[in-house]
Order: C-alpha cells, then structure tokens, then sequence
C-alpha cells in the first residue's frame, strides 16, 4: 500500500514528501462521478473524498485550473490530500515516524491440524471433522482403491498435516476397483508377466531395458517396476517392467 504514493501509483501527486511515510488506497466510482484518496501515516489516517453533491458529472470530463495548471477535476483529491497530509504532519508528535511490522500470526495465519483417521471412515464423518477441526471440506470425487466403494480413500493435504485455519482440503472418496499389485521384482520377465495376469493386470506394456554387466545376478531379470509391488491400482491401468540385460 505504500506504493500507492510513490513511482507510478495512483497517489503519487498525494505524497506529502515531508519526511512522513504514507500507504493507501485510491478509489473512483464508475463514470467517475465520485473519488477518494485514503492515507495513513504511522500516526494519523485521512480519508478525503471529491464528488458531486447534486448531479453526475463526470470528473474525468473537466478541467480545473490550479496553481499547477489544468489538471483533471479526478485527480484533484490527490493535491487536496498532499495539502492536508503536511498540516496533520505539522502537529508536534505527528511527524516521521515509522509503520509498525505486522504481527507473525497475521502473516501465517491461525493453524489447523488435518484429522487422522479419515481414512476408510464415510464422508459424512470426514466433513464432520474437517468442520470441527475448523477446515473446509472439499469434495474431490472418486479414485482408484482397494477400499470398500465410498469411503474416503485419501485426502490433500494428508491427514496429520499442519494447515492455515479454514484451509480447504481435498477429499477423495473410493471407487473400490483398485487391488493390491503384485511385486515381481527379481522374477524372470516370463514369470512377473504371469503373476501379473493372475492378479488381473493384463495391461503390459513393453518392457523397459536396464544394461547391466554380462553375468550380472540381475540379468534376464526384473528390477523395477510401476506401479510399485504392495501398492493398488487399477487392473486396467498399464504395468511397465524394467528389464535387466547385457545388451538392449
């Protein structure tokens, strides 16, 4: 708000320039029928306001002459302000001075500790305590779990997590077509591609390639796959496994 009174902000013509820092705001009504310059130093704040008393002239649509020319009758506020801002300045104790920093907890907000146990409840116990909690739910509809249908599958950010008081947070709920992967790391390609079809994940891509030394005990083998084994996911989704070979 400071910049409102220097460089190129809508005030600059209303800085005092005596010594005393200022921050505020400007402000003009639609058809420029009314305006404002609102300032505050350390010590004193002004609201001075220029407008029409009876009818809608436009103030951005005349001229009046000062002792600086002919300046728009919607920026005369701001010589108004200046004049005004150096006689409150001039009154003993009113003058220099500097703004206070803001408190910490202004500029980080009130905290707030996302629920545990979410997780597998119903939604309707999820938005109970995000309320409590004074948090605002979110709805981020169905994702891929190995959970029931409709219970809450995970939330963003994550339960535990140290938010802004009032803070959303993302609730996914369950769509229950998600099963535990298979982990086939250290198989032959061959055996990982048949545990894979019998925990139903059809969908194989083609395998990636990891060169290794002839001989290598990882040769011919996998050594990474994704998704990862012991996570859920999709029977439908792709599965890629990382080969390993002498040459690829």
């Amino acid at each position: 708000m400071a910049a409102v009174f220097a460089g190129n902000g809508t005030a600059k013509d209303a800085a005092p320039k005596d010594g005393t820092p200022y921050i505020g705001k400007t402000g003009t009504t639609d058809s420029s029928w009314h305006t404002w310059t609102v300032g505050s130093s350390p010590h004193a704040s002004t609201a001075l306001w220029v407008g029409n008393i009876v009818g809608t002239q436009a103030l951005r649509s005349i001229r009046i002459a000062t002792g600086a020319g002919r300046i728009q009758a919607a920026v005369l506020r701001n010589y108004i302000f200046k004049a005004t801002a150096r006689a409150v300045d001039a009154y003993p104790g009113l003058a220099g001075g500097e703004f206070a920093p803001p408190a910490q907890n202004l500029l980080d907000g009130a905290k707030a500790t996302v629920p545990s146990g979410l997780i597998g409840g119903s939604v309707q116990q999820a938005q109970a305590a995000l309320d409590a909690a004074g948090l605002t739910y979110q709805d981020g509809g169905p994702i891929d779990s190995d959970l029931p249908a409709g219970v809450v599958a995970n939330l963003d950010p994550g339960e535990g997590a140290s938010v802004v008081q009032g803070a959303f947070v993302t609730v996914y709920t369950s769509n229950g077509q998600a099963t535990p992967v298979p982990n086939v790391v250290g198989e032959s390609q061959g055996n990982a591609v048949n545990d894979l079809h019998a925990a139903g994940f059809n969908n194989i891509t083609p395998p990636a390639c990891q060169v290794v030394p002839p001989g290598d005990p990882t040769e011919n083998k996998v050594t990474a796959q994704n998704p990862a084994g012991g996570s859920s996911a999709n029977p439908s989704k792709p599965v890629t496994l990382t080969i390993a070979k002498s040459t690829c």
